[in-house]
């Protein structure tokens, strides 16, 4: 069977057209957000599938969950826009991808589900979405795991923005030059296919924070000045421990990520576990996502999707906003989170506030990596006010 690929480098970001063909071991790819990278390589490895035989792919994030959303969409996307998922044998709950003529497999897992790593035989090749959520040892391992002869040459991939210097990847790829190993930035100005209302989100950083400016729109490493969250503990798993308060907070989204993280309290401390954080979500989804006969408090702003919420069954509530009064209220406690929140751990070591033209923080928040920060306020400040009582809820006459 032969497939029209002739087309292929102008539906690519010229930036990226040449690395099709690359066959160094370590590609390594970052830059600002929204530059295209990820997508990139779902489009290089659907076009090794396609023009090389016997390839097991395994694609890998730090939790499994986070790429259902993310690389495994992107991939259904580009097969459906290609014309070919017809090709293709997938099977959604397991997330792989099988291209039926060769037998050529894309397997995704996550860190997380170490037993499930270990179970595949015969790796060809590695991508490895957000880099920067796991450590140099998980790395280490990763690396190990792609040997032996193949058919085609065997490479692994990594995509991240540079969020902290203190990063493992930061010595690991930039400080020490690597043998067998590419580095190559790009920023959203290399992305053709943005979205001209997050190309403003990332142009306005540059007037509200230069350093998430920086690292966000510029792609570079720095440090954060007037982080909100500096200090939080990250741990396996949350305590088996009675606790005070424990509620769920909601900020919806939709090309935004919505953000639900349980909050648990138990006297000064604040133990946070992420249950969502995913784009395009409608409300049954999250629904189906939440537990009942647990306080949820949500974003007031939208009281159409509460009513929703609560009509199947949810103890759902607005939630108070006042905003400054919610993150001191948040910070009063001794953050614990655990390391499967991903996304909820970025936003915290990140979510700053404005800067002034002197670069000292102002009291207003910056909206970027708000989402799980959002959330968190929610359900803290409105659960710890005492209006609610947590051992009870009356939904009559919804």
């Amino acid at each position: 069977m032969t497939i029209d690929l002739s087309r292929l480098p102008q539906n690519t970001n010229d930036r990226y057209v040449e690395f099709y063909t690359d066959e160094i071991r370590y590609l390594v790819l970052y830059g600002s957000a929204a530059s295209g990278k990820s997508y990139f390589v779902a489009q290089k490895i659907i076009y090794r599938i396609l023009t090389q035989q016997n390839h097991r792919f395994l694609v890998l994030r730090k939790v499994a969950r986070t790429l259902r959303h993310s690389v495994f969409q992107s991939l259904l996307d580009i097969l459906s826009q290609w014309k070919i998922i017809h090709l293709f044998d997938i099977v959604k709950t397991d997330m792989t991808i099988t291209y039926k003529p060769t037998n050529s497999t894309i397997i995704f897992a996550g860190l997380d589900d170490v037993e499930k790593i270990k179970s595949i035989a015969g790796i060809t090749s590695i991508f490895i979405e957000e880099a920067t959520e796991i450590t140099q040892s998980d790395f280490t391992q990763i690396d190990l795991r792609l040997r032996g002869e193949t058919p085609s040459y065997k490479q692994i991939i990594l995509c991240f923005n540079p969020i902290s210097e203190s990063n493992w990847v930061k010595k690991y790829w930039f400080d020490i030059k690597k043998k067998n190993s590419k580095v190559i930035k790009t920023t959203y100005l290399d992305n053709r296919y943005i979205d001209e209302e997050y190309k403003s989100v990332l142009d306005e950083l540059q007037y509200s924070n230069q350093d998430l400016y920086k690292i966000y729109a510029l792609g570079e490493f720095g440090v954060l000045r007037g982080v909100i969250y500096g200090d939080i503990t990250i741990i396996d798993k949350l305590p088996s421990i009675p606790f005070e308060f424990d509620t769920i907070g909601v900020d919806f989204g939709f090309t935004d990520p919505t953000a639900a993280v349980r909050c648990c309290i138990s006297g000064n401390d604040l133990y946070l576990d992420e249950l969502i954080y995913d784009t395009g979500l409608i409300t049954k989804e999250i629904i189906d996502m939440l537990p009942k006969q647990t306080h949820i408090y949500c974003d007031s702003a939208e009281p159409d999707r509460i009513l929703e919420m609560q009509r199947a069954g949810l103890w759902a509530l607005p939630a108070i906003k006042d905003v400054v009064a919610g993150i001191n209220r948040v910070k009063s406690y001794k953050i614990y989170i655990t390391a499967s929140s991903v996304s909820t751990i970025r936003d915290l070591q990140t979510y700053s506030w404005k800067l002034d033209k002197e670069g000292k923080p102002l009291d207003i928040p910056d909206h970027m990596n708000s989402h799980s920060c959002d959330s968190i306020r929610y359900s803290v400040h409105t659960a710890t006010q005492g209006k609610v009582s947590t051992k009870s809820f009356n939904l009559k006459g919804l």
